[in-house]
């Protein structure tokens, strides 16, 4: 489903700067390509693809969908989730702290 024009727009925002302010802007990643690969020849793919369906799950069961998945699944997940991310999954309020609260990234 991913047409060439689906992975070339993938590219660009790859390696697009992040961040809403000059402040908080960061440079993109340095992505030397996004490129089609297929489950067969790469089981780094299939490991992607079970990773992602979990993790689905898991913000399923975060948004009041639970399912004996989610649950079983929520602690192994949650143990990937970056704590400094914009949205941290175990505290959302941290979104709403100013940002002289928030510590600076380098």
């Amino acid at each position: 489903m991913l047409t060439d024009d689906a992975l070339r727009t993938v590219h660009e925002y790859a390696c697009a700067p992040v961040g809403m302010t000059l402040l908080t802007r960061e440079r993109g990643a340095d992505v030397a390509a996004v490129v089609r690969g297929s489950s067969v020849d790469h089981p780094s793919i299939q490991l992607a693809d079970l990773l992602a369906g979990a993790a689905a799950a898991v913000a399923e069961r975060h948004e009041g969908n639970p399912s004996d998945a989610g649950e079983g699944l929520w602690p192994v997940i949650t143990s990937f989730v970056e704590q400094s991310s914009l949205l941290p999954y175990d505290d959302p309020a941290a979104q709403l702290r100013s940002v002289k609260e928030r510590p600076v990234r380098h």
